[in-house]
């Protein structure tokens, strides 16, 4: 890690804050990171996303800089029930970008959803650009299907983009994992 880089994530405050005292930070971020241009070209520009229960916000100083949601769920793998947690809305802010920010904030989120919520199996969504940095930090393809609410309707998620990890015990691989709800 660079002396720069390491400089600004020695910097970043992490706050951990429920969803309605941290959503207008996080929706004001989100307009600054996910402009007009940049959701016409994603994958995932028209899914009903469901709200995060809690932010998990890096600041340098007083600006918000980068953010993770943690949402859990009951859901069902293969028909048995399931205790999982998610983790989404991921960003950071442009200017802070390959800076460590988004890593920091992730490992803060994961040390959160496993002491606090201890679920079966992670799971998030991921665009195909993003999936080796997950890779990295111990989340791995599901190559099965993702039911998920959409609009009213349930469907298969489409862009097959999930991603698992370990919780209190291995996650599934393959298979169906029926949400319940929406994606995050």
């Amino acid at each position: 890690m660079s002396k720069h880089r390491k400089a600004l994530v020695n910097q970043l405050r992490i706050e951990q804050r429920d969803a309605a005292s941290a959503w207008p930070e996080v929706e004001a971020l989100s307009k600054i990171v996910y402009t007009p241009e940049m959701l016409a070209h994603s994958a995932f520009h028209d899914v009903d996303w469901s709200h995060a229960e809690r932010w998990i916000l890096g600041y340098i100083g007083n600006v918000l800089v980068g953010s993770a949601g943690i949402h859990r769920q009951e859901a069902r793998h293969d028909g048995a029930a399931v205790w999982i947690a998610g983790i989404g809305g991921v960003k950071t802010h442009p200017d802070y970008q390959k800076q460590g920010i988004a890593s920091t904030i992730l490992e803060a989120a994961h040390d959160t959803i496993a002491t606090e919520i201890a679920p079966e199996f992670g799971l998030v969504f991921v665009e195909s650009h993003n999936r080796p940095f997950y890779a990295k930090r111990g989340w791995r393809m599901f190559e099965g299907v993702v039911m998920v609410e959409q609009y009213g309707a349930r469907i298969a998620f489409p862009d097959r983009g999930a991603m698992v990890r370990d919780g209190t015990r291995s996650a599934p691989l393959s298979g169906t994992i029926d949400l319940n709800g929406r994606p995050w």
